[in-house]
């Protein structure tokens, strides 16, 4: 386990030096300080370290909202590499912070376009609704498969956060008002979805969902009519 901690600290810190890259405009050429690294930089680097190895709960939060201000100022230039060398320092990080701190992770990465594949995915399927509610809504980086597995085996909150992205695919928007449909004793929070669902258009008058999950769903708007 050291081993794999201290080989995502050593590649983050091959991307620290690269974010300090600058380029100079006369010569058109690297400058020497291409090989250097910033002070702020170094301090994070070192706190990185020190975090995943044994750091307290604050330390590794506070290490955690420095390393994704550095991806995010950067994210859509990073390489596919480097993009999932952050995936494996702040997988290993937000796996040891409570709860807060992943929620507010989760609401930062959700909306990017080139978030770190695993770290959504884990986020997706956080224990804590707070957590996976902004990834479930909004990530772009979640398949129709990610979304699949969560709408056929999680509880009727995780629908709902589902039914209210921008678009889903016929697949996930049948599972949606088939399952909740069955409410699990929460027939509120089941319309809720439903009607998520046809307020962001997946499909109002039943078209995409089939002559059964049609059914289903013109019942639901026949229930909140009421």
């Amino acid at each position: 386990m050291r081993s794999v901690m201290n080989s995502k600290a050593a590649a983050f810190y091959r991307i620290a030096r690269l974010a300090t890259y600058r380029r100079d405009k006369t010569a058109k050429i690297y400058s020497p300080e291409r090989c250097g690294v910033s002070q702020s930089q170094n301090s994070l680097i070192s706190e990185v370290e020190s975090a995943i190895a044994s750091g307290s709960p604050d330390k590794r939060v506070d290490a955690l909202r420095r390393i994704t201000d550095l991806f995010m100022v950067r994210a859509d230039n990073y390489s596919d590499d480097q993009v999932e060398v952050f995936d494996g320092v702040i997988s290993l990080l937000a796996g040891q912070i409570e709860t807060k701190a992943r929620a507010e992770l989760a609401r930062r990465l959700a909306p990017v376009s080139r978030a770190p594949v695993a770290v959504i995915r884990a986020l997706a399927r956080d224990q804590s609704i707070d957590v996976a509610a902004p990834v479930l809504s909004q990530s772009p980086r979640l398949t129709e498969e990610d979304l699949l597995g969560v709408a056929q085996s999680q509880g009727q909150d995780r629908l709902l956060a589902i039914s209210q992205r921008s678009t889903v695919s016929e697949a996930v928007s049948y599972v949606l008002v088939t399952r909740g449909d069955q409410g699990n004793g929460r027939p509120a929070r089941s319309v809720a979805t439903v009607a998520a669902l046809i307020e962001n258009g997946a499909g109002g008058d039943g078209s995409r969902f089939g002559s059964a999950s049609a059914s289903v769903c013109s019942k639901c708007v026949s229930m909140l009519k009421k």
